[in-house]
Formats: structure tokens, sequence, C-alpha cells
């Protein structure tokens, strides 16, 4: 028997709905930043006010240290004017003093009594200035040489060298003449004392204690010592005329003495 094909019916086709397009969202616009609206009026009076205040606390803080510091400022302000004015006095005082030691020093040395030169030279370098004061002394004390007073000229030598701010070259300048009036006295070993550290190198009168110590070597009959002494004068060098002749004199006599001795070149 034939099987019978069953149809199947189609199924029925059921239309299908239309979906609609969603519509694209619209972009949100972007938020600005909205700037605070500032009312200058106020701006400035705030400002106004901060400044106040702050010169109000520079003020206190000035204020405070004034208060701490016024004595000390004040204290060192007088001091320092004080000073100046001082100064100020004294330089003048100083000249004025100055230039009447210099109108006695020539007034007392224009007197035409010798020992009223001396008197008046040394009271002035008793009252003087360290500079005037040497000087009137070194004055007198060559006057009583040339009259033959020699102790008076060596003590005033003394006392010239032994006088605080003097300068050292005029010290040692006094120390020789001191020597000199010494050696003229025959107090040799006093006069040697003196002359000894003047006779090192380096020192400015180290010719002229060279030679006092020469003579005194020779006054004490040491001739090999004064020989010795005037060979380091000649071994010096360059030396002034004078002292060049008075140094090949003591040669030559020594010559006769000791036997040939090399003289120093005349520089004439």
């Amino acid at each position: 028997m034939a099987k019978t094909a069953t149809k199947r019916k189609p199924a029925s086709k059921t239309p299908k709905k239309a979906v609609a397009k969603k519509a694209p969202k619209a972009k949100k616009p972007a938020l600005k930043a909205v700037e605070p609206q500032v009312d200058e009026t106020l701006a400035g009076e705030t400002k106004a006010f901060l400044r106040e205040v702050d010169e109000k606390l520079h003020y206190d803080r000035m204020m405070a240290l004034w208060t701490t510091w016024k004595t000390p400022i004040l204290v060192s302000l007088a001091v320092i004017i004080l000073f100046v004015m001082a100064q100020s006095f004294y330089s003048q005082w100083h000249e004025e003093k100055l230039q009447n030691q210099a109108e006695n020093f020539w007034l007392a040395a224009s007197e035409d009594d010798a020992d009223q030169v001396i008197a008046a030279l040394e009271k002035l370098g008793e009252e003087g200035d360290a500079g005037f004061a040497v000087m009137a002394k070194m004055s007198a004390a060559s006057l009583q040489a040339e009259q033959g007073n020699k102790e008076a000229a060596q003590n005033l030598y003394a006392q010239a060298r032994s006088m605080s701010g003097v300068p050292e070259t005029y010290r040692q300048l006094a120390q020789i003449y001191e020597a000199q009036m010494l050696t003229a006295q025959q107090k040799y070993n006093e006069a040697k004392a003196l002359l000894e550290p003047l006779a090192k190198e380096g020192e400015p009168y180290r010719i002229s204690a060279l030679e006092g110590l020469g003579l005194i070597a020779e006054f004490l009959g040491n001739k090999a010592e004064a020989l010795e002494k005037y060979e380091a004068i000649r071994d010096i060098g360059t030396i002034p005329p004078a002292l060049s002749r008075r140094v090949n004199v003591r040669l030559n006599i020594l010559e006769k003495k000791l036997g040939t001795v090399e003289q120093i070149p005349s520089t004439q």
C-alpha cells in the first residue's frame, strides 16, 4: 500500500515589526569655568587693610628693637662723638705744641752765650716731645763736649738714648756719641760694651762702631784686635773718603808693628 506523503503546510510568515532606530544623543556643551566677579572696590580696601596691618607690625617690631637697644645705641653714639671731638682737639693742641717747641729750639740755638744755649736746650730736652727733646739733649751734649765737659756730655747722650718714643736710629747715634765720650774719659770697657752691639752686620752705624772698637783696642794695647776691626771696615767696601783716610792711617801705624797690611783704596 503506498504511503501517502503528507504535505506540510508552510508556516505562515508573520510580518516583522519595523524597529525604530534610536536618534544619536546630542552632545552636552562643555561647562566653562566661570570666574567669580570680584568687586574692585572691596579688593582695594582689602589690600589697603593688609598693608596697614603689615606697616603696624613693622612699626611694632621696630619699636620693640628700639626699646631693647636704645640705651646701648645712644651710649655708642655719644662715645663716638666724644672720641672724634677729643681726637680733633688733641691734634690741634699737639700741632700748636710742636710749633712752640720748634720756635723755642731755634731761639735757644740762636743765643750768644753758650751756657744759656745749653741751659735752654736742656730745659727743652726735659719738657719737649720725644723728637725735639732728643734733638735738644744731643745739641746740648755736643756743646758740652766742645767746652771740654766730657762727663756732662756723656750723661746727656745717655739720657737721649734712654728716652721713650725715640726712633731707633737716633737712639743708636746717641749711643755712638756716648761711647766716644766714655773713650775720651778712658772708660774703655764701658765704651766697648756700648759699641759691640752696634758693630754687628746689618746695623746702620756698624762702620762707626768698628772704628771706635779699633781705637779702644789700640788704647788697650791689643793691636791684633785693632787690626781685625779695621780690616772689617775695609771688607765692607764703599766707605766715605774721610773714614777711608783715617782707617788707612791706622793701618799704616799697625803695619809697622805687625807687618804688611793691605790698605783701603782711596775713593777720591
